[in-house]
């Protein structure tokens, strides 16, 4: 008897309201399915679309008739860097789909027309002075000296208990993490900057007035749809959403820059006073926008250590997504790009290089003695190995973590994504080691007995 075959289900994300239908798109395949009321299915399919080269995140936006589909291109700190265009997508409520390119601006939003574009995503929070413009801050490497020349130390001996004038609060806000027995570890004095040296006591006094904000910054907002068309909007504040409710268009903008306030212990706060505005749009979109006439403030959002701790443990509730079968579906997945073997070459060595890394000392400056230390790493008994030919290639990491104690994990990474692009590492290693210092992985033992954890990408 013939086995019978899994189904090729739809992995949706958030769903978004059309009208009388639910529209469900896939996560990493150009193809959404439109639910309607009484549970009819329409397909909608993109496979051509001119995709970034390296692709970041993927969100939705909602029009009244449409749904917006955006395909981010990864950022670079490369101040050389050729800038990258992001890709949107317009869904109708019959099907039909139509892709275009979207140039290096942050989406806020849409309307029917098209999606809306910054080139701020975000307020600027102080005045450049001499040492911005310099990068002054930070603990140079003496001249003349050689890190090899340093004694190769274990993480262990760096951390020291914390000084006993501390709070349990101030504890809390001390970078640890979790060990294998489910104990906590502070890792008090394993760099420069987690408290300030000179705080043998509290400090003494209220905290200071906050700083002043910097004013309203002007911007050009753009509106692109399907066919290359554009709209260019003057705008004498900073937007960061844009939505259509009723006949109207619903702005949220930056009043200010943030309201900034140093606490005692120095440490810093920061508020972002926003207001939103309905613009009447009934005679079309006016050109210039003087966001201030007519706002409403909202309440003010804060940025300290609490409210970041509540804004991450906070888990946003998951939508029921029916079971979508894409079997025998046409055009659902990508036409894959003509690719050069150097450059897919190129992206699996990188992640190769970037596991094996790992295994590398890391150099600490330790405010206890104002001196550098080479720091032996925590992972244990790493090898790296790569699998398989594009677009299917994965670098797999198996390794021991010195906190997790004798558990051994693996992590595989695919290096391409479902187009036949390099996914975007950036932040990979930063995930893996946030889940293994505070213990957020399934601990579920394969049956060769590794850990398997999941990588996370940008986006």
């Amino acid at each position: 008897m013939s086995a019978i075959p899994s189904p090729d289900l739809l992995h949706s994300l958030a769903p978004v309201r059309l009208g009388d239908a639910t529209v469900y798109v896939d996560e990493a395949r150009p193809v959404a399915a439109i639910v309607g009321s009484e549970g009819t299915v329409v397909f909608a399919t993109w496979p051509d679309a001119p995709l970034p080269p390296q692709v970041a995140g993927v969100e939705t936006f909602a029009s009244p008739n449409a749904v917006w589909v955006v395909y981010s291109h990864s950022w670079s700190s490369d101040p050389a860097a050729e800038p990258r265009s992001s890709t949107g997508v317009r869904i109708l409520r019959d099907g039909s789909s139509a892709s275009f390119t979207l140039g290096p601006f942050l989406p806020i939003g849409a309307d029917d027309e098209g999606i809306w574009l910054t080139p701020k995503p975000w307020p600027s929070s102080e005045r450049p002075t001499a040492d911005d413009a310099s990068g002054g801050g930070g603990v140079d490497w003496p001249d003349g000296k050689d890190p090899e020349d340093l004694p190769l130390e274990e993480r262990d001996a760096l951390r020291v208990p914390p000084p006993t004038h501390l709070t349990e609060e101030d504890l809390e806000r001390l970078p640890h993490f979790r060990t294998a027995d489910g104990g906590w570890v502070v890792a008090y004095d394993s760099g420069p900057d987690l408290l300030p040296e000179t705080a043998e006591e509290p400090a003494d006094g209220e905290p200071s007035d906050p700083l002043q904000p910097t004013p309203p910054e002007r911007v050009t907002l753009r509106r692109r749809g399907p066919g290359g068309t554009e709209l260019l909007v003057e705008s004498d504040h900073r937007v960061s959403e844009i939505a259509v409710v009723g006949r109207r268009l619903r702005a949220t903008f930056d009043v200010s820059g943030p309201i900034r306030t140093p606490g005692e212990d120095g440490s810093m706060s920061y508020a972002y006073p926003k207001a939103t505005v309905d613009l009447d749009v009934r005679d079309g979109v006016p050109l210039v926008w003087h966001l201030d006439d007519g706002s409403h403030p909202l309440p003010l959002e804060r940025w300290d250590d609490e409210s970041v701790l509540a804004r991450m443990a906070a888990t946003p509730a998951q939508a029921v997504v029916p079971l979508i079968d894409l079997t025998d579906t046409p055009d659902s997945d990508w036409v894959l790009p003509a690719v050069d073997r150097a450059e897919t070459d190129a992206a699996t060595e990188a992640i190769r290089q970037t596991l094996l890394s790992r295994g590398e000392p890391s150099l600490a400056h330790v405010t206890r003695d104002k001196s550098w230390h080479r720091v032996r790493s925590d992972y244990r008994d790493l090898a790296v190995d790569v699998t398989g030919e594009w677009p299917h290639t994965v670098v797999t990491a198996t390794f021991g973590y010195v906190p997790q104690g004798e558990r051994r994990f693996r992590f595989r990474v695919p290096v391409f994504d479902a187009s036949g692009r390099p996914n975007d590492i950036g932040y990979m290693t930063v995930w893996l080691e946030e889940d293994l210092d505070t213990g957020d992985f399934d601990a579920t033992v394969s049956d060769d007995g590794f850990i398997e954890i999941e990588p996370k990408f940008d986006g």
